[in-house]
């Protein structure tokens, strides 16, 4: 777009439009050059600053060095020479020329720090409006913020008064501007933000004549922002607005009073919302001032009115010249009036109205907000978190359980690790049985197909209770066989007594055994520990994967992190994942279940993020722009420092293979514990493929079926689980400090029942 400015002869009062020459016009360049040495000008060569600014925004996230910067900026000019690169903008009014990128480039990097709060497509959309302002004392703030966002691409200006000493209380300009015509200066200064805009001025104000060239030349307004003086003009531009289908909005300069009138969406509407009935426009040119000032007060209603307005409104013409207007008030309304428009152009904001952004109620004494602290440190978390009270078990030389037996096995029970620690279990105690069933409440959901996931936990609790029992003495007999009055049955547990006692210390770690988050430094496994770690799923027939070479680490951390990506993507899951978590010490306490967000080991810098994508508004538009690869990091980084990957396995795919492939998890947490070696679960993508693979996918989108699947095959190459085999247990071993912390449990009281008979 190339726009002649009306001549370098012009009066410095009436010039406005830059003349845009390219860089390798050698006729243009010729004339940039008589320019500059007849008025002395000066010129601003900067290209290269913005073509490495260019070249980098392209690449977020490297910081190159200065020998990579600039093959980055060659590649990019592809064999030009940067002093033919782009256009030459001749600022005739302050004698100024400027080298600047391209035009598609110039508005990449003008408008890069607005993604995403604006997308790339909005952006352009945007653009493409037009928008007319009449009124450029109040609306030049309004201009000047538009062209800075990017809200239009073509603008017609109106206004008739020039920049007097008074205006500068709210108008930021410089006093070497007094005496300019107020659209012309709006113009050079938005020219100046952006000189690829279109803009045409009406320095003589609108009138009868012009008024109808001010909304349709060139094509009709997409918006209209009225912002004058003259209550004749007023109505006349509403009433042509109106008629053409033109939505107006209105900064009152008072309280923050916003009019919005889609006349574009509502034909009929009446103007100013009603508040003034019908009036006969022309009727309006000979109305005395009491009489303007009394259909104003119609126009904006009285109680709206500050107390100081009002005083200082009745002093007009006796103490003060005009309506009092702030700066800060100016600067408010641009902002609303800008935030507004580019809502209305995009299609967010449909509605016309009255809105009050007023300061003076919003911040006030007493008003304040008082926000509690969302996040807790593990030294905030009560000492029963992060030192539970021992328990015990006693002994006994009679051939049943007491009740109080019992309640002390399944506290035990009760230590086994569940999905998002949700604890899916209730025990019942009738005539010598304990039955061990799932909550119906509590299991099920999208990553509980077919509840295996709380199967697996039971089958760990009982595991648990197992070797309680054998301390005190007795065996543990298991029956899984279905019980069809009871769905949510998974097994009845009925005891012997027993000489036999556990070997290796596994009773003791039941209540040592955690779940371990931290990082790790990457130390690996020794060979003899290994082949222990095998041994205990092999000897009770699971089947194990088990990597600790580099390369392999690396691409499980990769497929865990697009599992992330997915998984907070998904407005389903993503509300199901954010509804286990436990945010802060009252929440955790409240509950006793869940997942302690001081479990999880993050960083401060994670911990916010983790905050940050908690909200499913800021998910659904990164899912929207394609975007999310911050959100496969921390599965990413914590692989780096891992000893090992690992998978474990087991034949069949019902709940009884789910419970028995519990038992062996337990066994092999415990042991592992035993060893100091760290566990941590990483249970999300084999239970998403299990709903994938048996359940066609059922509660998810199409879209997020076939990205699940990708994510699938990617792991089958990974881990090539047998066909008929259940993945039970990924999980992920680390050499680290023990946790800082601990999930609390749910006492026993509430999932235990004593069946008297």
């Amino acid at each position: 777009m190339n726009h002649q400015n009306r001549g370098i002869e012009s009066r410095f009062s009436e010039c406005w439009q830059p003349t845009l020459i390219r860089a390798d016009d050698q006729k243009g360049l010729s004339d940039m050059q008589r320019w500059l040495k007849e008025l002395s000008g000066v010129v601003f060569d900067k290209i290269m600053d913005q073509l490495k600014e260019l070249v980098c925004a392209r690449r977020p996230g490297l910081k190159p060095s200065d020998e990579e910067l600039s093959v980055w900026v060659k590649e990019h000019l592809k064999g030009v020479r940067p002093a033919d690169y782009g256009v030459w903008v001749w600022f005739p009014w302050n004698r100024c020329c400027v080298h600047v990128l391209p035009e598609q480039e110039y508005v990449e990097i003008r408008c890069d720090r607005n993604r995403y709060k604006i997308t790339t497509d909005e952006q352009k959309t945007l653009m493409s409006a037009s928008i007319g302002i009449v009124g450029l004392s109040a609306g030049r703030a309004s201009a000047l913020i538009m062209a800075l966002e990017g809200v239009g691409g073509r603008f017609r200006l109106a206004d008739f008064d020039t920049i007097s000493l008074s205006n500068l209380n709210r108008i930021n300009t410089s006093i070497t501007n007094l005496g300019v015509n107020k659209a012309v200066l709006a113009a050079r200064d938005m020219y100046a933000i952006n000189p690829y805009l279109d803009i045409k001025v009406f320095p003589e104000g609108l009138h009868a004549d012009n008024l109808q060239a001010f909304l349709l030349q060139d094509g009709k307004l997409d918006v209209l922002i009225e912002e004058c003086d003259d209550l004749y003009m007023k109505f006349a531009i509403r009433q042509q607005a109106r008629r053409l289908g033109i939505a107006v909005v209105m900064d009152t300069n008072e309280r923050g009073l916003l009019d919005v009138e889609r006349f574009d969406r509502e034909p009929q509407r009446p103007w100013f919302h009603g508040n003034v009935g019908d009036v006969e426009v022309e009727k309006l040119k000979g109305l005395s001032k009491k009489e303007k000032v009394a259909l104003v007060m119609r126009i904006i209603h009285a109680d709206i009115l500050t107390a100081r307005s009002i005083a200082s409104l009745m002093e007009v013409d006796e103490t003060i010249s005009s309506w009092p207007q702030l700066a800060s008030g100016s600067a408010l309304g641009s902002a609303a009036v800008t935030d507004t428009v580019r809502r209305m152009l995009l299609g967010t904001f449909n509605e016309s109205g009255r809105y009050i952004v007023d300061l003076d109620e919003i911040i006030r004494d007493g008003a304040s907000r008082h926000s509690q602290p969302e996040f807790f440190s593990p030294e905030e978390v009560s000492a029963e978190a992060r030192f539970p009270p021992g328990l015990t078990v006693s002994f006994s030389s009679s051939r049943d359980f007491t009740h109080e037996q019992i309640r002390q096995l399944v506290s035990f029970g009760l230590l086994a690790p569940s999905g998002h620690n949700c604890q899916p279990w209730r025990f019942v105690y009738r005539q010598g049985v304990l039955e061990c069933s799932l909550d119906p409440e509590r299991a099920g959901g999208m990553l509980d197909f077919q509840n295996s996931a709380s199967c697996l936990s039971i089958g760990a609790a009982v595991e648990n209770m197992a070797l309680a029992s054998m301390e005190m003495g007795f065996s543990l007999k298991c029956d899984l066989r279905p019980i069809a009055r009871d769905i949510n049955l998974v097994c009845k547990l009925q005891f012997a007594r027993s000489a036999e006692r556990v070997e290796g210390g596994l009773f003791q770690q039941i209540q040592r055994r955690v779940t371990n988050r931290k990082v790790g430094d990457g130390h690996p496994l020794s060979q003899k520990e290994e082949e222990i770690i095998r041994a205990v799923v092999e000897s009770q027939g699971g089947c194990l994967w088990l990597y600790k070479d580099a390369e392999r680490l690396r691409e499980a951390g990769q497929v865990l992190g697009q599992g992330d990506r997915f998984v907070f993507l998904s407005e389903t899951l993503h509300r199901e994942i954010m509804a286990g978590f436990r945010w802060n010490r009252r929440q955790v306490e409240a509950t006793r279940d869940g997942l302690d967000i001081a479990t999880l080991e993050l960083s401060p810098s994670d911990l916010i993020g983790l905050k940050l994508a908690s909200r499913w508004s800021a998910m659904k538009i990164l899912d929207s722009l394609g975007r999310g690869e911050v959100l496969e990091r921390v599965s990413r980084k914590v692989m780096r420092g891992a000893s090992a990957i690992g998978l474990l396995a087991y034949p069949g795919q019902d709940k009884r293979a789910y419970f028995q492939a519990g038992r062996i998890m337990q066994r092999l947490w415990l042991t592992l514990s035993h060893l100091r070696i760290g566990l941590q679960p990483l249970t999300v993508l084999p239970y998403l493929f299990a709903r994938l693979d048996r359940g066609a996918g059922e509660g998810l989108s199409d879209k997020e079926r076939s990205l699940l699947s990708v994510i699938r095959d990617r792991f089958r190459q990974l881990f090539p689980t047998p066909r008929g085999y259940c993945e039970a247990l990924m999980f992920r071993l680390v050499k680290a400090e023990a946790p800082s912390i601990r999930s609390l449990r749910r006492s026993v009281d509430e999932m235990l029942v004593f069946d008297q008979p």
